[in-house]
């Protein structure tokens, strides 16, 4: 795996706004794991996720 970033936040309400434009923003996720070939991930609940895989 090369890289695994989630758009989340605990509140379900969050938007960013002028005051607080980076309220909502991506952050790499932990945990992430590949192995065997097998991607394991724990996802937050309604969040966007990217994960970048890399072939080795």
């Amino acid at each position: 795996m090369a890289e695994h970033l989630v758009l989340a936040d605990a509140d379900p309400e969050a938007r960013n706004t002028l005051d607080h434009q980076n309220r909502v923003a991506p952050h790499p996720a932990t945990g992430t794991t590949v192995t065997e070939s097998v991607l394991r991930a724990g996802l937050e609940p309604m969040s966007w996720n990217m994960i970048r895989l890399v072939r080795g």
